[in-house]
């Protein structure tokens, strides 16, 4: 891993590395790798599909998720209250 990827969920990155288990053998990217895959998992199973994991990244949106905001807004701009 070249970049530091830093989490969002402190406490659910910290039980994910109470639950590592590692073996004799292994790197250390090996083991951040491994730690890392265990993190999102458990942030997707506690949070759900669509939140982030790491500072910067972004929440994934499905088409009608997007499509549903792209109508709230026009919505919203019709009516004045959000600049067009």
């Amino acid at each position: 891993m070249s970049e530091e990827k830093i989490p969002l969920h402190e406490a659910i990155f910290q039980d994910a590395k109470l639950q590592l288990k590692t073996s004799a053998g292994q790197n250390f990217e090996q083991v951040s790798e491994m730690l890392h895959n265990n993190y999102e998992c458990m942030v997707r199973r506690y949070l759900g599909d669509d939140v982030p994991c790491y500072k910067g990244d972004r929440a994934y949106v499905n088409e009608a998720q997007a499509k549903a905001r792209e109508n709230f807004k026009r919505k919203m701009q019709a009516s004045g209250r959000i600049p067009k």
